[in-house]
């Protein structure tokens, strides 16, 4: 008998070390976006006004800072002073 489709579980394997999760919650006045981001010992959290452009902005800053730190040089990761 064919099993019905479990959506609670991913087919995809995770990799934590290259994937930024983002949360948003979204209200009339503000949105608050947190988030891990590999390289990133705390877990950074942004209070927004609501607009589309700003959640996209806080996103792409969080990945240049990424890619920024992959590329640094052993040793001298901006992790620690972010």
């Amino acid at each position: 008998m064919p099993q019905p489709n479990d959506l609670s579980r991913s087919l995809v394997a995770l990799d934590h070390n290259s994937t930024i999760i983002a949360v948003v919650e979204l209200s009339q006045s503000s949105w608050l976006v947190g988030g891990v981001v590999p390289g990133i010992e705390r877990q950074p959290r942004k209070k927004l006004e609501p607009s589309p452009e700003r959640l996209l902005a806080v996103l792409h800053r969080w990945r240049a800072f990424r890619i920024s730190d992959l590329y640094a040089p052993f040793g001298s990761s901006r992790a620690q002073r972010y």
